[in-house]
């Protein structure tokens, strides 16, 4: 995103395990033409460290609006952890900062009624050392005892129906939705 989305005075962070920001800091240094430098590569272990002070450390504004994008995240960590890092951007960044993030369904995350395929992402998944510890039905409780009052969710449905026009049953990853949120940003319907 900050390679196709770099503007004058906009600054992007990207946060991530140091294991995998290693990775992809190599994978990236082998196309000679990508900027490197549009983004600040900032290392976090999100069970071990607070992601903020890091964010701080390396340049990151409290006194403006952040959006925070939080993808493919939350499924890999345990509730304490989810909870202390939005409790963190509610309080502790400017109140109009916005966060999304994707999440799964309990059932998904516990294993319990997926179907074979959803299954085998599930198992696919675990088998790389990233086992699903989190799935939420419903992530506006979760939201608003973190310190949120403006909450939208979106299903897979929802995401998948706006996007292509159709509503096929047999699409897949049926399991995970989308989830914004602000403190004090109200947010469109």
């Amino acid at each position: 995103r900050a390679a196709r989305f770099a503007r004058p005075g906009l600054s992007f962070f990207e946060v991530d395990h140091p294991k995998t920001q290693a990775e992809k800091q190599a994978r990236l240094a082998m196309f000679d033409a990508y900027p490197n430098h549009a983004a600040v590569y900032v290392t976090c272990d999100f069970s071990q460290e607070d992601f903020f002070d890091r964010l701080v450390a390396e340049g990151f504004s409290v006194d403006s609006p952040a959006l925070f994008i939080w993808e493919g995240v939350v499924p890999y960590l345990d509730e304490q952890s989810i909870r202390s890092t939005l409790r963190t951007i509610a309080t502790r960044c400017h109140p109009e900062s916005i966060v999304a993030f994707d999440y799964i369904m309990k059932k998904m995350a516990q294993g319990q009624r997926v179907d074979n395929a959803d299954g085998a992402v599930r198992d696919l998944v675990g088998g790389l050392g990233e086992p699903l510890r989190f799935g939420i039905n419903d992530a506006t409780p979760l939201m608003a005892d973190e310190g949120f009052r403006h909450v939208r969710t979106v299903s897979f449905d929802e995401i998948a129906l706006s996007k292509t026009g159709t509503y096929e049953r047999s699409r897949k990853f049926r399991f995970q939705g989308i989830i914004i949120g602000s403190r004090s940003y109200p947010l469109a319907p």
